[in-house]
């Protein structure tokens, strides 16, 4: 028992950084005592902060574009007693408190800066006008027609509004099955995104939702999503929906920051371990 205890504490104290500093550039530095060292950029390190998650689903509130420009710790400290790394952030004076065990479990691999040749970069304008199509000639009749067009404007734009669908439960499941075969996941091959008070993900909350894609963790993601209002109440405030044309942002991304972009498409996303968390998350590589 011995023995075991005093391992105990030599991994621990191994884990645990000796040096924490930052760079003029505003990266932060953790050496641990056995040599090993992170580096974390200051806009990463603050997206990830444990203290902007919703309670119960610890799933993000801040989006990282909301944050201040010129974000820099002002001051960082690892805790003599405990594995708390803490950082005051410039210039709003928020307090991030993270697990610097957890912060060494994550690769920080050297990027190697890649070019970007000019005349790849193709030319985007505005958004394409939402295609709209009636539920019912999608649903009603042996006519596969209306299917063909649905089928050729999502491969065009990749989103469809389908109007005078009726609030009724189980629509949405019937328009699928026109489309394709429906792909069963851990909810089932449909649900109902309801609030509640201890949400087991943001979505059941009334918080509002940034930029995101649904599944994207699985092996086998769903090619089409279906989303169906079936009750809005004109009382509510909120509730719009925005939609982003991810390859015009990744078009943008190449041209203007091609280092970026390189290390985008070149470092593997990760599901990792938050140990205040009780769910695997997604993080970002860049």
């Amino acid at each position: 028992m011995r023995v075991t205890r005093s391992f105990r504490r030599l991994r621990s104290s191994l884990a645990r950084p000796a040096t924490v500093s930052v760079a003029p550039s505003g990266d932060l530095h953790l050496t641990w005592s056995d040599g090993e060292a992170r580096s974390f950029h200051p806009l990463w390190l603050r997206d990830n902060c444990p203290a902007t998650r919703h309670g119960s689903s610890r799933q993000k509130l801040v989006s990282a574009a909301t944050l201040p420009p010129g974000l820099r710790p002002a001051e960082a400290a690892v805790s003599a007693d405990s594995d708390e790394l803490s950082v005051l952030w410039d210039p709003d004076g928020h307090r991030s408190v993270y697990s610097a065990s957890w912060l060494r479990s994550l690769a920080a691999p050297d990027a190697e800066a890649a070019g970007c040749d000019a005349a790849e970069a193709e030319a985007y304008g505005s958004a394409p006008t939402l295609a709209r199509l009636a539920f019912g000639e999608l649903t009603d009749g042996g006519d596969e027609a209306p299917l063909w067009r649905l089928a050729s404007l999502l491969q065009e734009r990749g989103v469809v509004l389908v109007h005078g669908a009726p609030a009724e439960p189980g629509a949405v499941t019937r328009l699928a099955r026109r489309i394709g075969p429906v792909q069963p996941q851990i909810y089932g091959e449909a649900w109902d995104v309801v609030t509640s008070e201890r949400a087991i993900n943001l979505a059941y909350t009334g918080e509002p939702l940034g930029p995101h894609m649904d599944l994207c963790y699985y092996e086998s993601p769903p090619g089409l999503q279906l989303l169906h209002c079936l009750r809005f109440d004109e009382s509510i405030a909120g509730g719009e929906s925005t939609l982003i044309d991810a390859f015009a942002v990744a078009r943008a991304l190449r041209r203007s920051q091609p280092r970026a972009f390189a290390d985008l498409a070149r470092i593997p996303a990760t599901s990792l371990k938050d140990p205040s968390m009780t769910q695997p998350w997604l993080m970002s590589s860049c």
